[in-house]
């Protein structure tokens, strides 16, 4: 809206108590929610905003995947209205569910989209060059592919802004890791914790705060428990806006050790740890590789190798000029990410879509 547009986005809730999915403005924004009622192989049946998108009036249609069975059919649709579609790939769809249906289905899907999803889309966009140079389905979409990163909204530069005037030694002293993002088996949360009990034998007083929720929290705070982390270790589940920014204030560094899977595309928590001043340490895998330069705004280890990790931890535990020369270059880094930014590149991305939608229209 601010630039001119009107938007409407379409998704899902997994709210407990939003059985008919509802209506709100978002700064604004309108947001429709549907509800999550089946899900198969972890992936959400969402029939109901199909309907939907066959009755609304848009001129671009952007959908965020990859959903299967959503992603293809909501794409089908904007060509059948003969409209422009915007397909910005998140991850490649993976289940991590290994019986036979899933480990199928991880080979079956991605071999179809190979051939199909350059048929659907007007115009297919990457969030880094690493993870579309290593994806079997982007890379059958090179001619129509955009790299356009995630961005961040102003809040965490202004708060930045303010933690400069500040004493910044008081993060340093208080030898504190953060994680944030879900707690599913992929996010590699069970290796930091392990982690911790090495790093804990060099720098007794580190510890660890969770902020997020999923899945594995309770197997999370057993391990933490057996391990004796429990005193160590801090399970917030999902905060608030504010108390997420005052987290990234108190901590001396973010980690984000999630294992070798397709999940991990991209790993917008780098960004806004990086914003607000923050080293971060995450796995050397593609997609978080090409946020972090080593050495110079975080490290990154081999993933599911805790031993390794405890390493990085350690070492900047250990080196506080490197941790402030880091979050000193993490910040400058993290600016070219703001929303404002990203925001005009895919208004130019729209724009060459639909003058191109024009373009076959008219000559058909």
């Amino acid at each position: 809206m601010r630039l001119g547009h009107s938007v409407v986005v379409i998704t899902s809730t997994s709210d407990p108590t939003n059985h008919k999915g509802s209506i709100e403005q978002i700064d604004g924004v309108e947001a429709v929610r549907y509800p999550i009622k089946r899900v198969l192989l972890e992936t959400p049946i969402l029939v109901p905003i199909i309907f939907r998108l066959m009755s609304e009036r848009y001129d671009v249609l952007h959908i965020h995947g990859m959903i299967p069975g959503l992603t293809e059919f909501a794409a089908l649709v904007g060509r059948l209205r003969r409209l422009p579609v915007v397909l910005t790939y998140h991850f490649d769809a993976e289940t991590l569910t290994m019986n036979p249906a899933g480990r199928l289905a991880n080979w079956i899907y991605p071999f179809f989209m190979r051939f199909f999803l350059p048929q659907l889309v007007d115009r297919v966009v990457a969030t880094t060059v690493g993870y579309a140079e290593t994806s079997p389905v982007l890379l059958s979409c090179k001619s129509k592919l955009s790299i356009i990163p995630c961005g961040i909204g102003k809040e965490f530069f202004e708060t930045s802004d303010r933690n400069l005037l500040e004493d910044r030694n008081d993060h340093l002293k208080r030898k504190r890791i953060l994680y944030v993002g879900r707690l599913h088996a992929y996010k590699g949360v069970r290796d930091l914790i392990s982690a911790l009990r090495f790093v804990r034998k060099t720098v007794p007083g580190a510890s660890l705060e969770i902020i997020g929720d999923g899945p594995q929290r309770q197997e999370l705070e057993r391990t933490a428990t057996r391990l004796g982390l429990s005193q160590a270790v801090s399970f917030r589940g999902s905060i608030q806006p504010a108390d997420l920014l005052k987290a990234y204030e108190g901590a001396t560094m973010l980690v984000l050790p999630s294992l070798r899977s397709r999940r991990e595309a991209f790993g917008i928590v780098i960004l806004e740890a990086m914003a607000m001043g923050k080293p971060v340490i995450a796995s050397d895998i593609p997609g978080p590789n090409s946020l972090i330069e080593h050495g110079r705004t975080g490290l990154l280890v081999p993933s599911s190798s805790p031993r390794r990790l405890a390493k990085a931890i350690i070492f900047l535990f250990q080196n506080e000029a490197l941790v402030r020369s880091m979050g000193n270059c993490g910040r400058q880094k993290a600016i070219q990410f703001n929303w404002s930014v990203i925001a005009k590149r895919y208004e130019s991305l729209y724009a060459q879509s639909l003058l191109k939608s024009i373009d076959r229209r008219t000559r058909h």
